[in-house]
């Protein structure tokens, strides 16, 4: 490519093909005849398309990935590669750049398996992160909690629901041991601990965010999930802490709740997905990295979860609108006193607030609010939006952390996560 304008290109070329092994990617590419204008195209693109189903097809896959790799501007030719071959399954060892493209590819391939087990090997040859969200045998400490968020997961991944989950949705309760989240960390706000708050991030994320710590060799003092305030939203979850301690907040995995991967326009449900997906490693762990440089511990949790499946269930006609004149927004409202109301909605009593008396949706249901919600909603009753992570990442060994110790919900640096 560097010598593309080179009046000797097609000779060098011809002396190339003469001398390198024929087992190779690139051997198969320049047999292709490749000009010096598409040679670029044949690379990524038309040489892999000839290669699908090859018995040598990951060993190949590897070559080419470790070329594009290294590449700038490619991303559209490997968007390219993954739309043309988009029905083709013996694609999936070529989706191994890791850009946004193969990341949703994959989501959609993944959509197409059996979401009962493990994905096929394939997957993890090429990308781990939807194994480790998806995660089959992940165990939350809660028969309940474990079955629920195992189906929310698989469905996320399908972008569907159906009535069953709705209505377990809808009854589901907060198992009695889950802990409120400002009561367990208050012991780590300590002088020695950094906080980062991950807005939106609910547990449906916790056995990705444990998985992926694991494969990036981070170490865990200790884990569990953790119950939010009703509502669910930002103003009634300042998780409080030490200022002087607090790590830049991130929030774009909120903001792809309320906007999409891409403001102002209609974004595909793998576009969403493979963004926050891809957000664990290019924000959230390097933030628990360069955390741990100045702190023994980095606690990571977040101000509530959302519900992307309320969305998915209105779009299917499974949800209802609750009546409710002038609402303060599609999951929750208030009143200046107390008074009964529809069964659909759950009453929250804030003294610290003003107005003191809340309604919050059960379920998928909402409000009627003007306007749209298109991917998901918060501040209602769900346990996606009730529950989050909290994880204690450590530059300690496991051993000398001093933390309380407490028996149910948590997890220990040696749990068997997958």
């Amino acid at each position: 490519m560097e010598l593309k304008d080179d009046i000797l290109w097609d000779l060098y070329i011809w002396l190339l093909k003469s001398r390198i092994a024929q087992n190779t990617y690139l051997y198969r590419v320049l047999h292709g005849n490749p000009t010096a204008d598409n040679f670029l195209a044949e690379y990524i693109v038309y040489a892999a398309k000839r290669m699908l189903g090859n018995e040598n097809a990951v060993q190949l896959a590897k070559e080419r990935a470790s070329a594009v790799t290294k590449m700038k501007s490619v991303e559209p030719l490997i968007a390219k590669f993954v739309s043309e071959t988009g029905e083709d399954f013996r694609s999936i060892p070529f989706l191994n750049c890791h850009t946004d493209s193969e990341i949703q590819g994959l989501i959609r391939w993944a959509a197409k398996s059996d979401l009962s087990a493990e994905l096929p090997k394939e997957f993890d040859q090429v990308s781990p992160v939807i194994s480790c969200y998806l995660a089959p045998y992940f165990n939350y400490g809660d028969e309940q909690l474990t079955a629920y968020f195992t189906k929310l997961r698989r469905f996320r991944i399908k972008d569907d629901v159906d009535e069953a989950f709705v209505k377990e949705a809808y009854c589901a309760a907060v198992p009695k041991e889950i802990e409120a989240r400002d009561k367990f960390i208050r012991k780590f706000d300590n002088g020695e601990t950094a906080l980062l708050v991950v807005d939106g991030l609910g547990a449906e994320y916790y056995p990705f965010l444990l998985n992926m710590a694991k494969r990036n060799h981070l170490k865990i003092a200790e884990s569990r999930i953790v119950s939010v305030n009703l509502p669910t939203s930002t103003e009634f979850n300042k998780v409080v802490w030490n200022e002087a301690n607090v790590l830049q907040e991130i929030k774009r995995a909120d903001n792809i709740s309320h906007d999409g991967y891409s403001k102002h326009e209609i974004c595909a449900y793998e576009e969403n997905l493979a963004e926050v997906m891809l957000l664990f490693e290019k924000k959230i762990l390097t933030r628990v990295v360069s955390g741990l440089k100045n702190y023994k511990r980095v606690v990571v949790t977040a101000d509530h979860g959302s519900s992307y499946l309320a969305v998915t269930a209105y779009r299917k006609g499974l949800t209802h609108t609750i009546p409710w004149e002038n609402p303060d927004d599609w999951r929750y409202t208030s009143l200046p006193e107390s008074k009964n109301v529809s069964e659909d909605l759950e009453p929250v009593y804030r003294p610290d607030k003003e107005p003191a008396y809340y309604y919050v949706a059960k379920g998928y249901n909402r409000l009627p609010k003007q306007g749209s919600k298109l991917y998901g909603l918060h501040g209602g009753a769900t346990l996606e939006e009730r529950l989050v992570p909290c994880v204690v990442f450590t530059n300690q060994s496991v051993q000398e952390v001093l933390v309380e110790e407490v028996e149910q919900f948590s997890e220990k640096e040696d749990f068997d996560i997958l």
